[in-house]
């Protein structure tokens, strides 16, 4: 049984003889909303849909709570704004758009980022019944629940304990108050109450220092807790929604819904205190990115904004779905993420309707169906592949539609016009923001300078393959196929065979399959080109040495694999290195203002070419990453950058702004010349901040001394505790690295802003700058 079925089967075996249910979900919008809110938005939207189509009525309702305090400042808002909202209903605090304006019912923090979320909702498909959590407390709908709570708190406190191992003070009370001096939530605590239900008055202290993320103001006072001036705790509060609407239905997330955590403490309370209803959970796993919990406040993850506009709406249903709520999700948007999800939905169309064998067609069937937004939509027609359109977009030579109705073989319908330009929106914005650089493409309308290289055997293969093209037109899976014949009767590798196509056309040595791409081409170009490939001069190899200078030896083997890096190196002598600088936080807000970071991770070719550089010589980059990934990706995720000392927080503040890495070595510690080489396997390395030492392994590129002492591993994953930079350090040897995505100008520009900003903070001479494109 599919699993929307089977929580329609429990909610009727819950509720026998129901005509009705309430179905219900909420939001608190302390940020962006993040993608994995949508999950329950889903879930409780699909449940919502069954029930009707059963035949039962059914209201979906959905909170923004805009009532909680702002108990967290995201990355991307101006501090200064923002802090002094810190502990006040998100409603009373500015709209991100005008910080200096006062907010209004209309323009404020929650009706911002909520009203963004909303819109999300709604491009899914899905029209709950919106509500804010102030207006229910406003219209007074807490206030018979604020009487209990205020008369039971030493249940409540027996609870938490009971249920959590939460110890709450006896003087604790579950009820807050809003300031009436301050207008601060968060940081009240009510000291006493009096008077029956209905005409109660608290007294209360906005306390200085209640909670880590806000001040209060002292002010002691008394106040009835009615109509949103009191404010409930989130598991008490949870417990009297249910009771105020009554919810039927309500699921929760993996961490509210584990043994002893907030759904089983608000589920005591509203059995024990309220005596009221407990609605059926529908528990659901997290929903992440990169492995990642996401976090609105502190902006880790890709919104629900940003997913919904690079997936079409009933993808990114099915892919919540098609995994029932006890599956965890995690979805990278970078990569092949986007076109497998595409391939997997294609394939899941073709099982439902019998094209495709599976022993899972039923569930299959159902998850298509909860996924589509209109049910006449749910039709069998031609979807062209997602990477085939990708591929066609990227030669604008061809008629899209014409090439996709050969793709099918017929003439395409309406639908399957609009599914194919639609499909095409979205190819475009995988390739400009989300794929990687070996998914891209460009035929070079001159001849490539990697032309050079090809040698003589491969200049052969393009006459043969010329040739082939030359006579009957063959066409995508065949022509690929005779491609490879050829190949076979020729002395190359496969991998030659096809690097040599690629070379000479896209001036790169990967590219799309090649009987397909050769068929999208104008033949005589294609032959032309192939013909002067392999009429240029024979390539005389260089017999590449180790490249010396006073600073730095890269040895010939690194030289030979990666012919792309480009090395900036100096010295700077006389240094005071303190642990901080009034300075420095100005100077790092200035450097990297206006970056969007989410948005360099997943798309600046720099760090990619340094995870190519790290695939190439076998180390994993998403699990050691080059340290320009990881403190991006640090950024990215809403942390800050690491404060260690002032030389190290200019050159890590740095190395975000340029994407290239930057080390600071202490120069008494390591013996001139500097190498970069390859481990010869067993060398030992110590991390920083570690005194256990690791064996290297055989081919890593590592920096050493010329002594023989690791000073980074892996190029540039992390620096070594032996020679790094402290107060005590005097002499400073400076690096930038670089890859093949830059130029040596590139890597002068950040050592001299470096060189700039050291003397500035830290004073000190320098020496003269050796930079090294390792080619030459």
């Amino acid at each position: 049984m599919f699993w929307v079925d089977e929580v329609v089967a429990v909610a009727e075996k819950t509720y026998p003889g129901r005509k009705s249910f309430i179905v219900r979900d909420e939001k608190t919008p302390s940020g962006r909303v993040h993608v994995g809110s949508l999950r329950g938005v889903v879930i409780h939207g699909v449940i919502a849909q069954a029930l009707i189509e059963k035949g039962y009525s059914v209201k979906y309702f959905y909170e923004i709570n805009d009532a909680d305090p702002m108990d967290g400042m995201p990355v991307y808002l101006p501090k200064e704004k923002f802090l002094p909202y810190m502990g006040k209903p998100l409603k009373d605090v500015p709209s991100p758009l005008s910080p200096d304006v006062p907010p209004t019912p209309q323009k404020n923090y929650a009706q911002y980022f909520g009203d963004d979320f909303i819109a999300v909702i709604r491009r899914l498909g899905f029209e709950p019944e919106f509500y804010l959590s102030s207006t229910l407390y406003a219209e007074g709908k807490y206030d018979p629940w604020i009487d209990i709570v205020l008369e039971k708190s030493e249940d409540i406190r027996r609870i938490y304990r009971e249920v959590s191992g939460s110890e709450k003070k006896e003087e604790w009370n579950p009820v807050q108050v809003v300031c009436e001096k301050c207008g601060k939530v968060g940081t009240t605590t009510v000291i006493g109450s009096s008077g029956p239900r209905g005409e109660k008055t608290v007294e209360y202290i906005c306390e200085l220092d209640k909670v880590k993320w806000a001040n209060g103001c002292g002010h002691k006072g008394k106040v009835a807790p009615y109509r949103g001036r009191g404010k409930l705790p989130w598991k008490v509060e949870w417990a009297a929604k249910w009771q105020i609407f009554p919810v039927d239905i309500e699921g929760a997330g993996k961490d509210h819904s584990v043994a002893g955590g907030s759904r089983d403490v608000s589920a005591r309370i509203a059995r024990e205190v309220f005596k009221g209803i407990v609605p059926v959970n529908v528990p659901y796993e997290f929903f992440t990115i990169g492995g990642a919990k996401m976090s609105s406040s502190k902006a880790r993850g890709a919104s629900a904004a940003e997913v919904v506009d690079m997936l079409p709406e009933e993808l990114l249903r099915f892919l919540m779905v098609r995994n029932s709520p006890e599956r965890h999700i995690d979805f990278e948007p970078s990569g092949s993420t986007t076109p497998r999800l595409f391939d997997f939905f294609d394939e899941s169309v073709e099982i439902a309707y019998g094209r495709k064998p599976s022993d899972v067609a039923d569930e299959i069937k159902k998850a298509l169906h909860f996924s589509v937004i209109k049910p006449e939509h749910e039709k069998d027609y031609f979807r062209p592949r997602f990477s085939r359109t990708a591929f066609l977009i990227q030669m604008p030579q061809l008629d899209f539609l014409d090439e996709v109705a050969k793709l099918k073989g017929a003439k395409l319908t309406v639908e399957e016009k609009a599914e194919a330009e639609r499909r095409s929106k979205y190819a475009r914005i995988w390739l400009s923001e989300y794929a990687t650089e070996s998914d891209k493409f460009s035929v070079q309308r001159e001849m490539p300078e990697l032309a050079k290289t090809l040698s003589g055997e491969q200049k052969k293969f393009l006459i043969v393959v010329a040739g082939l093209l030359s006579g009957a037109k063959q066409h995508g899976e065949e022509l690929h196929a005779a491609i490879h014949e050829l190949r076979k009767k020729s002395p190359l590798s496969p991998k030659e065979g096809f690097e040599a196509i690629y070379t000479a056309l896209l001036g790169k040595t990967s590219g799309p399959q090649a009987g397909w791409f050769l068929d999208a081409l104008d033949q005589a170009f294609v032959i032309e080109r192939f013909q002067e490939c392999a009429a240029l001069p024979a390539f005389q190899k260089v017999e590449i040495q180790n490249l010396i200078t006073p600073l730095i030896v890269v040895h010939k083997e690194v030289r030979q694999r990666f012919p792309g890096i480009k090395l900036g190196f100096n010295i700077l002598m006389g240094t005071k290195i303190t642990r901080n600088h009034s300075g420095l936080s100005e100077l790092r807000n200035k450097l990297l203002s206006g970056l969007d970071f989410e948005k360099i991770k997943k798309t600046s070719p720099r760090l990619e070419a340094f995870c190519e550089i790290y695939r190439n010589f076998g180390v994993n980059p998403t699990k050691n990453k080059p340290s320009p990934l990881a403190l991006v990706s640090r950024l990215a995720n809403g942390k800050m950058l690491p404060s260690i000392n002032v030389a190290v927080d200019i050159y890590n503040t740095l190395v975000v702004k340029h994407q290239l890495s930057i080390g600071l070595f202490d120069l008494d510690k390591i013996k001139l010349p500097v190498e970069l080489r390859f481990a010869h396997g067993g060398e030992k390395f110590y991390a920083l901040g570690t005194d256990r030492a690791v064996p290297l392994i055989k081919g890593e590129l590592c920096y050493f001394d010329s002594e023989g002492k690791v000073m980074a591993r892996d190029f540039n994953y992390i620096d070594s505790e032996l020679t790094k930079v402290d107060k005590q350090t005097t002499n400073i040897f400076l690096n930038v690295d670089g890859n093949h995505a830059v130029s040596l100008a590139d890597v002068k520009n950040c050592l001299s802003e470096l060189e700039e900003l050291l003397v500035k903070y830290c004073g000190g001479d320098l020496g003269e700058q050796v930079l090294v494109d390792i080619t030459s």
